[in-house]
Order: C-alpha cells, then sequence, then structure tokens
C-alpha cells in the first residue's frame, strides 16, 4: 500500500475528488505518516510481518509504500480524512464528521 493510496481513499471519504483539491497533497500526506505513527503506538503487532521480523516507522513521500499491509488502508483514510476536517474547526459539522470518521478508524484498527 502507497501514501497515494491511502490519499486517494480519503479524498474519497471527504467528497474532495475534484481539482483543485480542497486539501493539499502535503497535508494528506503529513496526516498519512501520523496515522501510520499513531495505528503502531496503538496496535504494535501491525509492524510485525509474516516472516516474523519488524518493519520500522519512518515517514514517506509521495507513491511510497508504508510500513502497514494494504488490509490497513481503510483505517488510515479514516485517519487521514478526520484529520483532515479538524483542520475545519470553526465548522460544527465538520468537528462532529471528524468524530465520527476517528472513531471508525479506531474500530477498524480492532
Amino acid at each position: 500500500m502507497t501514501t497515494t493510496e491511502v490519499i486517494t481513499a480519503a479524498r474519497r471519504i471527504l467528497a474532495d475528488t475534484g481539482t483543485p483539491y480542497e486539501w493539499s497533497n502535503d497535508s494528506l500526506l503529513q496526516y498519512v505518516n501520523d496515522g501510520v505513527r499513531e495505528s503502531v503506538r496503538r496496535r504494535p503487532d501491525l509492524l510485525l510481518s509474516t516472516d516474523h521480523t519488524l518493519a520500522t516507522v519512518a515517514d514517506k513521500n509521495l507513491g511510497e509504500a508504508v510500513a502497514l499491509g494494504y488490509y490497513w488502508r481503510q483505517a488510515l483514510a479514516f485517519f487521514v480524512a478526520s484529520r483532515a476536517l479538524q483542520e475545519d474547526s470553526a465548522d460544527k459539522v465538520n468537528l462532529d464528521r471528524a468524530e465520527q470518521y476517528y472513531g471508525n478508524y479506531l474500530r477498524s484498527l480492532s
């Protein structure tokens, strides 16, 4: 799974698919990197590979593979969407949606 795939999934959740985008790739990329760190903090086992080695967590650039497997793409997309909507904290509706998406992220990690 790449950072671009996570960002694309997050843009679908956010209904941010037409250009110009409301959220920049740089912002969403930072949220992907934050989401990987948050996920690993909550579930260190996510770094364990099938050959029983641990992957490392490092910030990634656009298009690079992330340390978590493809199965966790939707969880990361919910995290990214939540963080993007928190940016628009002046809008109560967006804050409610951010909270909902963060809950989806947490449930996805279970």
